[in-house]
């Protein structure tokens, strides 16, 4: 396969995660394979947990954050989700519990309504199990070059030489595990997302969960969800007015 059928046959797969140490670029992937996913196949409903910004590109749609739980109760069709740091919202312990019902829909429904799912991890076992049975696809990223030791200045020098060469060990669980390798240098895609960022957790509201409290913590959740909604959008319009100033970190 050539560089472009590979961006197609991971775009293809319904669940996709990027996976790997700290300071590895997952972000940055996931913000390229959207890209792609815009260019490619003109699929121009994305929601995300990060703020990513397009407009350099010429390609122009409107990015809608993913802040609460209740987003899966009615998903749109034909869309992109991206998930940064996935299991701080979808972790590997708890799955039956009713708060964490909400993945159980994004497992029904997914496929049903022709959606797409990109995630990053750091461990494996910190994916909850039914999102890790769901995923196709894992995608393992490492830098070709390595400037030095400590991760600020390697990203500084890494800056400075324009050098986001990226080696991806590509695993299609879809295919038998089929291997398959990839190296892109994803230096301009760096100005397209906001490289500090750090996603508040979801707030959870969806129904399952709110038709289940106790009269007493209906109550407090009645008085909190607004403040709770309003503080996750704001953090993320923050986030996206930052876009296009490389932070090192």
């Amino acid at each position: 396969m050539n560089q472009l059928e590979l961006i197609e046959l991971i775009l293809s797969r319904y669940v996709v995660f990027v996976g790997g140490r700290y300071s590895r670029g997952k972000s940055l992937i996931l913000t390229f394979l959207t890209l792609m996913d815009l260019i490619l196949n003109n699929r121009k409903n994305i929601y995300s947990n990060m703020p990513i910004n397009y407009d350099i590109t010429g390609y122009k749609t409107n990015i809608k954050p993913i802040i609460d739980t209740h987003f899966f109760d009615d998903m749109p069709k034909n869309s992109r989700f991206v998930w940064d740091e996935t299991p701080n919202d979808m972790g590997a312990h708890g799955f039956n519990s009713v708060k964490s019902k909400y993945i159980s829909i994004l497992s029904v429904d997914i496929a049903k309504k022709d959606d797409r799912l990109i995630g990053t991890f750091q461990f494996g076992d910190s994916l909850d199990k039914t999102l890790g049975y769901l995923c196709e696809l894992i995608i393992i990223p490492e830098y070709v070059n390595i400037y030095s030791k400590n991760t600020k200045e390697d990203n500084i020098k890494r800056v400075e030489n324009k050098d986001f060469l990226m080696h991806w060990i590509i695993i299609d669980k879809r295919d038998n595990d089929e291997r398959y390798e990839l190296t892109l240098n994803l230096y301009p895609i760096i100005f397209m997302y906001n490289t500090k960022f750090k996603p508040f957790t979801l707030w959870v509201n969806h129904e399952e969960f709110i038709t289940k409290l106790k009269p007493k913590d209906n109550e407090l959740f009645i008085e909190k969800n607004p403040k709770e909604i309003l503080k996750r959008l704001e953090h993320w319009n923050e986030g996206l007015e930052e876009i296009g100033k490389v932070m090192i970190r």
